[in-house]
């Protein structure tokens, strides 16, 4: 049996408290995050040799700017990982183009399959999970997870494509 349990959060880092102590009472198979796909070298970097490189260090420093605060976020993460024991799966459209990732969407990110990183999210979810069971988390903005439709792209949200497929296996925690 495969469950997913998705945090909403409102702005990256803002909910650390919540989400630190979520972690503590649960266990999970694996955690999925809202960081573009092409980052999930730098992740697997920090998890293995504990430093932010600098491609993962100009994300966060831009994160911050615009009000995000990634970084203790993604330490709790990590911390959490234990050493990539629990794996921590980037499922945000990319960054850059890459062989996998090479439909570009209009506000400059790639695309994977579908026409939103809302389709992306679930692609990369349900490719992960199908042949797995288990308890799995899911940590992304709350804009992907509340409603049926997302109000920017007009198109189904993650949590939508996820409650489609997983029914009441799917459940979301708004933090």
């Amino acid at each position: 049996m495969t469950t997913i349990t998705a945090l909403g959060e409102s702005k990256h880092g803002t909910h650390n408290q919540k989400i630190d102590s979520f972690l503590k009472n649960n266990k999970f198979e694996a955690i999925f995050f809202e960081l573009p796909n092409d980052f999930q070298l730098y992740v697997d970097v920090y998890i293995k040799d504990g430093y932010f490189p600098d491609k993962l260090e100009s994300f966060i420093t831009g994160a911050q700017k615009e009000g995000n605060s990634m970084r203790e976020e993604l330490e709790l993460l990590f911390n959490y990982s234990k050493n990539g024991l629990v794996p921590i799966i980037c499922i945000d459209s990319s960054k850059a183009e890459t062989a996998e990732y090479n439909k570009k969407s209009p506000i400059g990110r790639w695309y994977l399959k579908g026409e939103s990183r809302d389709e992306d999210m679930f692609s990369k979810v349900k490719d992960y999970i199908e042949n797995r069971s288990g308890n799995f988390l899911l940590i992304a903005g709350i804009n992907h997870l509340k409603d049926e439709i997302h109000f920017v792209s007009k198109k189904p949200t993650l949590s939508k494509y996820l409650r489609d497929y997983l029914g009441d296996k799917f459940k979301l925690v708004p933090l």
